[in-house]
């Protein structure tokens, strides 16, 4: 996994190069404005792939969220928690990803090789840029790259980490690491697209931190259709204290 050297390296027949995860060199171009803009805009459309995934609804005996409303006497409102994503321009960076603008030339020759940076190897450009944490293209716009690095920034695992696999939470770049079953393969940490509940976790750890306390048992709702209301909180009956009359002093 390319991590150790630089990420963009000259080679005497390609000119300036980036390393994909395997060391292969794809030559790059650089980046001018039209470019920078075209790609911000098709970036920031990743938050489309995680945002209104998830709702979360309360264990019975969390209440550090509930709050009175006149509609209702006698009881207190428990909201369900809806998971938003947001990528915002110009706020306290959270993450940061370095970007390479490969040459298209370089495929439009599907035999074209592309040589190895520590080794001899050569392989078909047809295989495509391996991308990696510390470097994406711009290509990664258009596949499901995106989703799963956005993943990463928001700290969840590869699929097989995220079922508590110890081996892949040591080395989580194992290629087994990515699914070995079509619907770990098919999960946005494994290879695919496809969101589930095993994704919700930052989203609880996030909801921990904010009311602290125990470990909360939550129910999961999956949200297909961005268009729908999630649903409503639920009402809680105020517990009446117990009368004092008739008591002895």
């Amino acid at each position: 996994m390319a991590g150790d050297g630089p990420l963009i390296v000259q080679d005497k027949n390609l000119g300036w190069c980036a390393r994909d995860a395997d060391d292969y060199l794809f030559p790059i171009l650089d980046w001018g404005y039209d470019s920078i803009t075209k790609f911000a805009k098709l970036f920031q459309q990743g938050e489309r792939i995680w945002n209104h995934k998830f709702l979360i609804k309360p264990p019975d005996d969390f209440d550090k969220l509930d709050y009175p409303s006149p509609a209702f006497a006698g009881y207190v409102l428990r909201p369900n928690i809806l998971c938003l994503f947001r990528m915002e321009s110009g706020a306290k960076t959270s993450e940061i990803f370095n970007v390479a603008r490969i040459n298209p030339e370089v495929f439009e020759d599907p035999k074209f090789e592309v040589p190895n940076y520590k080794t001899k190897k050569t392989k078909r450009v047809e295989n495509g840029f391996r991308s990696h944490s510390s470097l994406l293209t711009d290509r990664d716009v258009h596949t499901p790259v995106l989703g799963h690095e956005l993943g990463h920034a928001i700290n969840e695992d590869h699929i097989l980490a995220l079922e508590g696999d110890a081996q892949c939470k040591v080395n989580p770049n194992l290629d087994r690491c990515y699914g070995t079953t079509p619907e770990e393969v098919r999960n946005i940490m494994g290879s695919g697209t496809e969101i589930t509940e095993i994704n919700v976790g930052p989203w609880i750890d996030h909801l921990q931190t904010i009311v602290g306390g125990p470990p909360m048992r939550c129910k999961i709702v999956m949200l297909t259709d961005p268009k729908v209301q999630p649903l409503p909180p639920r009402k809680i009956p105020v517990a009446k204290p117990a009368p004092t009359f008739g008591r002895k002093r």
